[in-house]
C-alpha cells in the first residue's frame, strides 16, 4: 500500500470532532489542548515530590545546579509546551476564521497576483481575487508563525481609520477584537512566539527542554494571565468543560495562580530566597490540587463512577479503602478531610528514617494520600494551611 492509498483509506475513516451543522462543541475543540497542557503542567509536582524542597530554594545556591536535571520532567514539560501552543494557535485561528476563513489560508504559490503583505491579502479577499492553495481539495491552513504575523498585522490595520473605512474585512476584525482587546500586547505576542519556537524545537530536534524553574515561570507569569482573559472573554462557550479549575472545596485555581507574582531573576537573588521558597512551594500545592481535582470527572462529582456504570457510591468505597488502610497498614496513623475533594478519605502516613542532617539520629517523615481524588502531599511541601488552601492542618508540626 503506497502513501496515496493509505491516505485515501485514512480519509475514508475520519470523524469530525469540531463543530458541524448539527453539532456544537462546548467548550470548543481547542480547549481540549488547554486541558492537556494544564494536566501535564499540574503533574510536574507529583513526579518531583521527593526533592521539591530543594527545587523550591531557587537558583541562588548550589542546590540549583545539582538539581537542574533532577527536577526536569521530560514528558510533562514537552506536553505542557505543545498543548499550550496548540491551544493558542487554534484559538487565534478561530478568531480569524470568524472574520473570514481566507485569513488563515495558504496563498496559492502559482497565483498571478500573490499578495505581498497582509493589507494586499485583505484587499484581494474583499474583491474576490484571492486564490487559496488547496490540499486534497481543501483550503490549507497556515502554520502558527504565519498566523501570528497576519493576526498582529490585522490589529495594526484595524487602528488605521482609512483602512477600516475602505475594507469590510478589517472593520469586521476590529469589531471581533473588541471582545479580545487584551491580545493587543507585545508581551502576549512574545509568549505566543516563544511557545511556537519551543514547539518547533521539540518536534524537529527534541534535544533541549526548559528547566522546571523556567517552565513554572513561563506558565504562571506569562501563560496563565492570557488563559484567564481568554476564558473570561468566552464564558458563554466554556460550559462545564473546565470543571477541574475549581476543587470541590471551592478553591479557584486560576484565581490562586494569578496571586503569585515574581520575576525570573528573583530565583538567583540570595535576599529573595524566602519569597522564592514560598512562591514555588505555593505553585507546587496548586499543581497537585489541579492534578487531583481533574481525576474527579463530572460523574464522580455527582458520586457516579466515570466508567463503572453498574457501580454505585464511589465516595463510600473510597472511605472504606481509607479505613482499611488505616486499620491494616502500620504506617497509616489517621484519616482527615481532603483539602481537594472534602471527603474524609485522606490518610496520614508516618515512617521513621535516618536524619541525614543529624546522623546517626532518626526523624519522622509524614505524607498524606486521598483515596477518593488521589491527592498526594509529601512532607517537604509543607501544610496547605500555610498557603490558605485548607482550614485544617493535614500534616503535623513542623510541616505546618
Amino acid at each position: 500500500m503506497n502513501f496515496e492509498q493509505l491516505k485515501a483509506l485514512a480519509l475514508s475513516n475520519e470523524i469530525r470532532v469540531s463543530d458541524t451543522e448539527d453539532y456544537f462543541r462546548t467548550p470548543p475543540v481547542y480547549y481540549d489542548s488547554l486541558t492537556h497542557a494544564l494536566q501535564a503542567f499540574f503533574s510536574t509536582y507529583l513526579t518531583n515530590n521527593s526533592s521539591y524542597n530543594y527545587y523550591a530554594q531557587g537558583l541562588s545556591n548550589k542546590h540549583g545546579d545539582i538539581h537542574k536535571r533532577d527536577s526536569l520532567d521530560e514528558d510533562n514539560t514537552m506536553f505542557t509546551l505543545i498543548g499550550f501552543e496548540r491551544f493558542f494557535e487554534l484559538f487565534i485561528k478561530d478568531l480569524l476564521r470568524t472574520v473570514n476563513a481566507n485569513l488563515i489560508a495558504y496563498v496559492e504559490p502559482n497565483a498571478k497576483n500573490k499578495p505581498s503583505n497582509t493589507l494586499d491579502l485583505v484587499k484581494q479577499i474583499q474583491d474576490g481575487t484571492f486564490t487559496a492553495r488547496l490540499f486534497d481539495g481543501k483550503v490549507g491552513s497556515i502554520p502558527f508563525k504565519i498566523t501570528l504575523k497576519r493576526f498582529y498585522d490585522m490589529i495594526s490595520l484595524s487602528k488605521d481609520d482609512v483602512t477600516c473605512s475602505n475594507n469590510e474585512i478589517v472593520r469586521k476584525f476590529k469589531e471581533e477584537l473588541r471582545i479580545h482587546s487584551y491580545l493587543d500586547s507585545p508581551e502576549y505576542l512574545a509568549t505566543f512566539q516563544l511557545l511556537n519556537w519551543y514547539r518547533d524545537k521539540i518536534l524537529h530536534s527534541g534535544n533541549d527542554l526548559p528547566t522546571m524553574w523556567f517552565l513554572d515561570y513561563l506558565v504562571t507569569q506569562k501563560i496563565m494571565p492570557i488563559i484567564i482573559q481568554i476564558i473570561e472573554s468566552q464564558k458563554d462557550k466554556v460550559g462545564k468543560g473546565l470543571f477541574y479549575l475549581e476543587t470541590l472545596t471551592k478553591i479557584n485555581l486560576l484565581e490562586k495562580f494569578s496571586q503569585i507574582k515574581y520575576e525570573f531573576e528573583d530565583l538567583f537573588r540570595p535576599n529573595q530566597i524566602q519569597d522564592v521558597l514560598f512562591n514555588l512551594l505555593y505553585i507546587g500545592h496548586l499543581k497537585e490540587l489541579g492534578r487531583a481535582t481533574y481525576t474527579l470527572k463530572l460523574p464522580m462529582r455527582e458520586n457516579r463512577p466515570t466508567y463503572e456504570y453498574a457501580y454505585r457510591d464511589p465516595r463510600q468505597r473510597a472511605r472504606r479503602f481509607a479505613e482499611t488502610e488505616k486499620d491494616n497498614c502500620a504506617e497509616a496513623i489517621s484519616i482527615s478531610s481532603c483539602p481537594c475533594c472534602a471527603e474524609a478519605t485522606l490518610v496520614l502516613y508516618r515512617i521513621e528514617a535516618l536524619d541525614y542532617g543529624n546522623l546517626p539520629n532518626y526523624r519522622n517523615i509524614h505524607w498524606v494520600k486521598c483515596y477518593y481524588c488521589d491527592y498526594y502531599l509529601w512532607y517537604n511541601l509543607y501544610d496547605p494551611s500555610v498557603f490558605n488552601l485548607s482550614k485544617d492542618m493535614v500534616l503535623p508540626p513542623p510541616y505546618s
